[in-house]
Protein backbone atom coordinates (compact mmCIF):
# COMPACT_ATOMS: atom_id res chain seq x y z
CA UNK A 1 0.00 0.00 0.00
CA UNK A 2 2.56 2.26 1.12
CA UNK A 3 4.86 1.77 -2.38
CA UNK A 4 1.53 2.08 -4.32
CA UNK A 5 1.27 5.77 -2.31
CA UNK A 6 4.99 6.60 -2.94
CA UNK A 7 4.47 5.93 -6.45
CA UNK A 8 1.35 7.80 -6.91
CA UNK A 9 3.16 11.04 -5.38
CA UNK A 10 6.41 10.06 -7.53
CA UNK A 11 4.47 10.76 -10.46
CA UNK A 12 2.26 13.09 -9.73
CA UNK A 13 5.64 15.35 -8.58
CA UNK A 14 7.14 14.22 -12.08
CA UNK A 15 4.44 15.27 -13.97
CA UNK A 16 4.59 18.84 -12.68
CA UNK A 17 7.97 19.06 -13.10
CA UNK A 18 7.42 17.84 -16.84
CA UNK A 19 5.65 21.24 -17.40
CA UNK A 20 7.31 24.42 -19.36
CA UNK A 21 5.64 28.13 -18.82
CA UNK A 22 7.14 29.56 -21.68
CA UNK A 23 6.22 33.80 -21.38
CA UNK A 24 5.94 35.93 -24.66
CA UNK A 25 3.41 37.96 -26.95
CA UNK A 26 0.71 36.69 -28.93
CA UNK A 27 1.29 36.98 -32.53
CA UNK A 28 -1.16 34.69 -34.01
CA UNK A 29 -4.25 32.66 -32.91
CA UNK A 30 -5.91 30.49 -35.13
CA UNK A 31 -9.17 29.18 -33.06
CA UNK A 32 -10.54 26.68 -36.28
CA UNK A 33 -7.00 24.64 -35.16
CA UNK A 34 -6.79 25.47 -31.92
CA UNK A 35 -3.07 26.68 -31.72
CA UNK A 36 -1.35 29.72 -30.91
CA UNK A 37 1.38 31.69 -31.46
CA UNK A 38 3.80 32.77 -29.17
CA UNK A 39 6.97 35.53 -30.09
CA UNK A 40 9.66 34.12 -27.36
CA UNK A 41 12.66 35.35 -27.62
CA UNK A 42 11.99 37.06 -31.32
CA UNK A 43 11.67 33.36 -32.06
CA UNK A 44 7.67 32.62 -32.87
CA UNK A 45 6.67 29.10 -31.42
CA UNK A 46 2.90 27.72 -32.66
CA UNK A 47 1.79 25.12 -30.32
CA UNK A 48 -1.98 23.70 -30.06
CA UNK A 49 -4.12 24.31 -27.22
CA UNK A 50 -5.21 20.87 -25.25
CA UNK A 51 -8.96 20.29 -25.07
CA UNK A 52 -9.67 21.69 -22.01
CA UNK A 53 -6.84 24.19 -20.79
CA UNK A 54 -7.79 26.85 -18.39
CA UNK A 55 -7.44 30.41 -20.25
CA UNK A 56 -7.31 33.24 -17.54
CA UNK A 57 -6.10 36.98 -17.45
CA UNK A 58 -5.10 38.89 -14.30
CA UNK A 59 -7.85 40.56 -12.50
CA UNK A 60 -8.03 42.71 -9.83
CA UNK A 61 -5.39 42.40 -7.13
CA UNK A 62 -3.58 40.34 -10.00
CA UNK A 63 -5.80 36.87 -9.11
CA UNK A 64 -6.19 35.17 -12.57
CA UNK A 65 -9.98 34.65 -13.88
CA UNK A 66 -11.44 33.05 -16.66
CA UNK A 67 -11.66 34.61 -19.82
CA UNK A 68 -15.42 34.69 -20.75
CA UNK A 69 -14.73 33.88 -24.65
CA UNK A 70 -11.70 31.42 -24.01
CA UNK A 71 -9.17 30.99 -26.94
CA UNK A 72 -11.58 33.82 -29.00
CA UNK A 73 -11.15 36.01 -26.57
CA UNK A 74 -7.29 35.99 -26.32
CA UNK A 75 -6.12 39.14 -28.85
CA UNK A 76 -3.14 39.44 -30.89
CA UNK A 77 -0.20 41.65 -29.06
CA UNK A 78 -1.07 40.26 -25.46
CA UNK A 79 1.45 39.39 -23.38
CA UNK A 80 1.06 35.74 -21.84
CA UNK A 81 2.63 33.32 -20.11
CA UNK A 82 1.88 29.40 -20.85
CA UNK A 83 2.02 26.30 -19.34
CA UNK A 84 3.34 23.68 -21.89
CA UNK A 85 3.08 20.01 -21.47
CA UNK A 86 3.80 16.87 -23.27
CA UNK A 87 0.55 14.77 -24.12
CA UNK A 88 0.28 11.46 -26.17
CA UNK A 89 4.06 12.70 -27.16
CA UNK A 90 3.77 16.11 -28.11
CA UNK A 91 3.79 19.42 -26.55
CA UNK A 92 0.48 21.14 -26.40
CA UNK A 93 -0.65 24.40 -24.14
CA UNK A 94 -2.37 23.44 -20.75
CA UNK A 95 -2.88 26.85 -19.59
CA UNK A 96 -2.71 30.31 -20.89
CA UNK A 97 -2.46 33.45 -18.67
CA UNK A 98 -2.68 37.04 -20.47
CA UNK A 99 -0.56 39.54 -18.03
CA UNK A 100 -0.15 42.59 -19.96
CA UNK A 101 -3.08 42.81 -22.71
CA UNK A 102 -3.33 46.50 -24.74
CA UNK A 103 -5.32 48.97 -23.17
CA UNK A 104 -8.66 49.86 -25.12
CA UNK A 105 -10.09 52.77 -24.81
CA UNK A 106 -12.79 51.57 -22.88
CA UNK A 107 -11.59 50.05 -19.65
CA UNK A 108 -11.34 45.84 -19.45
CA UNK A 109 -14.59 44.28 -18.18
CA UNK A 110 -18.02 44.45 -18.62
CA UNK A 111 -20.05 47.61 -18.69
CA UNK A 112 -23.62 48.94 -18.53
CA UNK A 113 -25.14 49.64 -21.83
CA UNK A 114 -26.94 52.87 -21.96
CA UNK A 115 -28.41 52.56 -25.42
CA UNK A 116 -28.29 51.24 -29.11
CA UNK A 117 -28.52 53.44 -31.82
CA UNK A 118 -28.99 50.51 -34.89
CA UNK A 119 -29.71 53.51 -37.53
CA UNK A 120 -26.14 55.14 -36.28
CA UNK A 121 -24.68 51.24 -35.69
CA UNK A 122 -23.36 52.63 -32.33
CA UNK A 123 -23.29 51.36 -28.96
CA UNK A 124 -23.36 54.23 -25.60
CA UNK A 125 -21.87 52.54 -22.41
CA UNK A 126 -21.37 53.79 -18.99
CA UNK A 127 -17.76 53.98 -17.95
CA UNK A 128 -16.65 55.41 -14.66
CA UNK A 129 -19.82 57.39 -14.47
CA UNK A 130 -19.65 59.00 -17.99
CA UNK A 131 -21.41 57.82 -21.21
CA UNK A 132 -19.27 57.43 -23.93
CA UNK A 133 -20.14 56.11 -27.54
CA UNK A 134 -18.85 53.57 -29.82
CA UNK A 135 -19.05 52.56 -33.29
CA UNK A 136 -19.81 49.19 -34.45
CA UNK A 137 -17.98 47.64 -37.09
CA UNK A 138 -20.24 46.32 -39.56
CA UNK A 139 -20.65 42.45 -39.19
CA UNK A 140 -19.36 42.33 -35.44
CA UNK A 141 -20.53 39.25 -33.94
CA UNK A 142 -22.94 40.19 -30.86
CA UNK A 143 -22.65 37.48 -28.75
CA UNK A 144 -23.70 35.91 -25.38
CA UNK A 145 -22.73 33.05 -23.15
CA UNK A 146 -24.80 29.74 -23.76
CA UNK A 147 -25.07 26.41 -22.34
CA UNK A 148 -21.42 24.99 -20.88
CA UNK A 149 -20.77 28.71 -21.34
CA UNK A 150 -20.00 28.58 -25.16
CA UNK A 151 -20.73 31.62 -26.55
CA UNK A 152 -23.91 31.90 -29.30
CA UNK A 153 -24.80 34.22 -31.50
CA UNK A 154 -27.90 37.24 -30.32
CA UNK A 155 -30.85 37.04 -31.87
CA UNK A 156 -31.38 40.34 -33.68
CA UNK A 157 -27.91 41.49 -33.49
CA UNK A 158 -27.62 45.40 -32.08
CA UNK A 159 -31.33 45.05 -31.41
CA UNK A 160 -30.71 42.42 -29.33
CA UNK A 161 -29.20 44.75 -26.97
CA UNK A 162 -30.82 46.46 -23.89
CA UNK A 163 -30.53 49.48 -21.85
CA UNK A 164 -28.93 47.99 -18.53
CA UNK A 165 -27.34 44.86 -20.28
CA UNK A 166 -23.91 44.34 -18.87
CA UNK A 167 -21.32 43.94 -21.96
CA UNK A 168 -17.65 43.63 -22.74
CA UNK A 169 -15.92 45.28 -26.17
CA UNK A 170 -13.44 44.25 -28.06
CA UNK A 171 -11.73 47.19 -29.60
CA UNK A 172 -9.65 47.78 -32.84
CA UNK A 173 -8.26 50.18 -34.50
CA UNK A 174 -9.26 50.62 -38.28
CA UNK A 175 -8.59 53.99 -40.46
CA UNK A 176 -7.28 55.38 -37.43
CA UNK A 177 -10.32 55.13 -35.19
CA UNK A 178 -11.08 52.48 -32.67
CA UNK A 179 -14.43 50.32 -33.65
CA UNK A 180 -16.49 47.89 -31.38
CA UNK A 181 -14.77 44.63 -33.28
CA UNK A 182 -17.46 42.33 -30.60
CA UNK A 183 -19.96 42.34 -28.19
CA UNK A 184 -20.53 39.74 -25.43
CA UNK A 185 -23.39 40.40 -23.54
CA UNK A 186 -22.63 39.00 -19.51
CA UNK A 187 -26.05 39.71 -17.67
CA UNK A 188 -27.95 42.22 -16.55
CA UNK A 189 -26.77 45.44 -13.68
CA UNK A 190 -27.55 43.81 -10.35
CA UNK A 191 -29.00 46.15 -7.94
CA UNK A 192 -28.12 45.99 -4.37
Amino acid sequence: MKIMLLSAVFFMVCGTLLAEEVQGKITKIDTDRSTLTLSVENQDRTLSIAKGSVIQSLGKKKKPEGVLGGLADLKKGDEATVTIEKKDGKEVITRVVISVAKKPKVPVGSRKVVSVDVEKSTITLSVDGKDQTLKVEKGAPIQKPGKMKKLEEVEGGLKGINSGDEATLTLEKKDEKEVVTRIVLVGKKKTK
